[in-house]
């Protein structure tokens, strides 16, 4: 059982007795003079409290409900009286007649009051007696408490109206009136605000909390079975996306999470329109079908853009610190500044990773600590400039995180320019550090030189991507001819006999150093080995590698480390 607090206006009017039910449960029906009576009527037979207040001005106390020879005024006494019998109690509270402004001010002090008094949270507000321009003003009131006054926000207010102008008229019984759940108009109009301000602050528990309403009302009007929809679930992730905004994520974590919220948005709306179609009479199907789009098109479009092409692997890419750049820009858009300075930290060790030559990089928080504290790059002006920006984005950090400590006073629109500069700066850092590894790399990249085909894989990797491909003679050739020629060639080859045989083949002498080599991302090798396993221990003579050439017992092989 559920306490109801049921607040209604009370006019002067010419109230004949009707059977009130509501649209949901038509084949229950209540006889009143009044549609709020009414519905204290059917929420009692619910099982429920019910304590009805009504708001009434001077002159329907003194002209309606106190005149004895008011017919009318004596048919809502009885009834107020036969309700006190059936347990429901019925106050009244003395308002203005809102002729002015601030006779409309104190009306909604009053409301305000009897809604924060009622220690429950469920509240019917039934529309519709009294005043024309009060009912029309209260409307907007309760919109106003419900999205502004965080006080209401807990507060569940169902709007009634018992529309009597559609009545259905019978001869020898009362007319039949239907009673109309006006809440839909207050949720709809809240989906705009819910839009606006995620879109605009990056705030999602207004979304959240009108796709419960959503569901709400699928279930209220049987569209469909709202546990089967998808978009029951979308409220959940996107309140798991405003958890991971709040600690340092990895790129993949954050776009996984947006790729789950637009997968769940795609769904939800061809499952509504599915669900919806032989209801689309009721008002608000088109509305929250725009709602879902709009939702939709904020996310995959205005916010996060091209993020299908992103890898999803745990390798460091400058794509990948550009989708953070631009994540951290966001962030700053939204004016979550502690948020935004968590994530440029990370991305600051993201781009010392990538300045080392590392690319895994979110798998061990240890190791990325540990990469980003050592002083390990060359000297250049690269790393002059990263020091800088280090030492700068630091000291930032730490004047923040000690708030009151620091010396700097740092006002909103000053902190946000300065962080803004500081994404900028890494972002043209990643770009000049890309820039200087390809320039680095066609100037100095390695080509091995082995006569096996082995994994080259360091001791402190601990995952790596190889190419493998089997070449002809002739492009070994080229390869080993253009690395002697560049000097890039690294040779690994221990044997004469190899060499000689090297020299005989290709007339080209190659060093002999008998050596352990292990690649670096985007290095390569060629090899040349025998095509069946050797003896334990064998070392094959100039003559015998000659005639295993003639019997193509020799291949050829390219290889590249990728990662």
């Amino acid at each position: 059982m559920e306490k109801i607090l049921l607040l209604s206006f009370l006019g002067k009017g010419r109230y004949n007795e009707s059977l009130y039910y509501r649209l949901e449960a038509e084949n229950k029906k209540a006889k009143s003079y009044l549609s709020p009576l009414a519905n204290a009527y059917l929420e009692k037979e619910r099982g429920n409290d019910v304590e009805i207040k009504f708001f009434i001005t001077k002159e329907v106390k003194e002209n309606f409900l106190e005149n004895p020879n008011s017919e009318h005024g004596q048919n809502i006494n009885n009834e107020i009286n036969n309700l006190h019998q059936k347990g429901i109690s019925v106050t009244f509270e003395n308002i203005p007649e809102g002729r002015n402004y601030n006779e409309l001010e104190e009306i909604i002090s009053i409301i305000k009051k009897s809604i924060s008094e009622f220690s429950e949270k469920e509240i019917i507000f039934d529309l519709t007696h009294g005043l024309r321009h009060i009912s029309t003003f209260t409307t907007g009131v309760i919109f106003y408490l419900k999205n502004l006054q965080q006080d209401f926000e807990e507060k569940n207010i169902i709007l009634y109206y018992g529309a009597y102008d559609i009545r259905k008229e019978f001869k020898n019984k009362p007319p039949e009136v239907p009673i109309l759940n006006i809440s839909s108009t207050l949720e709809l109009s809240n989906l705009t605000l819910a839009l606006e301000e995620f879109k605009e602050y990056g705030i999602t528990k207004r979304i959240e909390k009108a796709l419960r309403n959503i569901q709400k009302l699928v279930a209220t009007n049987k569209l469909c079975n709202v546990n089967k929809l998808k978009f029951s679930s979308l409220s959940t992730e996107l309140s798991n996306f405003n958890n991971i905004i709040k600690i340092p994520a990895s790129p993949e974590k954050i776009i996984n999470s947006i790729l789950k919220i637009k997968e769940i948005l795609d769904n939800s709306i061809i499952e509504f329109r599915n669900c919806s179609k032989s209801t689309e009479k009721l008002f608000f199907i088109e509305p929250i079908n725009y709602f879902l789009a709009t939702l939709r098109k904020i996310i995959v479009e205005d916010l996060f853009y091209n993020i299908d092409s992103i890898k999803n692997d745990n390798t460091l890419t400058r794509e990948k610190i550009i989708f953070m750049a631009n994540f951290i820009k966001l962030l700053l858009k939204w004016e979550m500044y502690s948020e935004a300075m968590i994530q440029i930290r990370e991305l600051l060790i993201d781009l010392h990773l990538l300045a080392k030559g590392q690319i895994l990089y979110y798998d061990d928080k240890e190791k990325r600590e540990r990469i980003f504290w050592e002083d390990s790059l060359k000297r250049n002006e690269i790393a002059e400039r990263l020091d800088k920006l280090t030492k700068n984005i630091i000291d930032t950090r730490n004047k923040i995180a000690h708030a009151g400590r620091g010396t700097d006073d740092f006002k909103k629109e000053n902190l946000k320019k300065l962080l803004l500069s500081y994404v900028r700066k890494i972002e043209e850092l990643s770009n000049n550090i890309e820039l200087f590894e390809k320039k680095e790399a066609t100037l100095k990249r390695k080509v091995y030189l082995l006569n096996s085909i082995i994994i080259p894989l360091s001791k402190d990797s601990e995952t790596g991507n190889f190419d493998i491909e089997k070449i002809t003679k002739e492009k070994f050739y080229n390869f080993l001819k253009n690395a002697l020629n560049e000097q890039t060639l690294d040779s690994a080859i221990g044997h004469d006999s190899i060499k000689h045989f090297i020299k005989e083949q290709f007339d080209l002498d190659i060093p002999l150093e008998r050596k352990e080599i292990y690649f670096a991302p985007g290095e390569e090798a060629i090899v040349i080995k025998l095509e069946k396993r050797p003896e334990e221990g064998r070392i094959y003579t100039k003559e015998e590698m000659d005639y295993m050439e003639e019997n193509n017992l020799i291949g050829y092989y390219y290889i590249k480390r990728k990662f």
